[in-house]
């Protein structure tokens, strides 16, 4: 069961594309690094790919949406020590 939203089991589709919980954290910080968050993990992948080279803006993009993987990854493996969801 994903630990952020209690609503489905956890799996790399589910984290990337159909949580709540963590695609609204995503969406927070995409919104603030100016680019459209997806809910498709390809999508996703295809849109890091195609940032322009060589900007601070890319650069930052890049270190959010590796920092939400390793977050989402370590959430997935169970090192969270409580469910975000109960916040809510």
């Amino acid at each position: 069961m994903c630990l952020l939203c209690n609503a489905a089991d956890k799996s790399r589709d589910h984290l990337f594309q159909d949580c709540s919980f963590s695609f609204d954290v995503w969406s927070l910080l995409a919104g603030r690094l100016r680019f459209q968050p997806l809910r498709s993990w390809e999508g996703t992948l295809t849109q890091m790919i195609n940032l322009p080279r060589g900007k601070p803006l890319t650069l930052l993009s890049l270190l959010a949406w590796q920092a939400m993987i390793y977050w989402r990854m370590n959430e997935t493996l169970g090192y969270t020590p409580i469910r975000f969801a109960q916040w809510t």
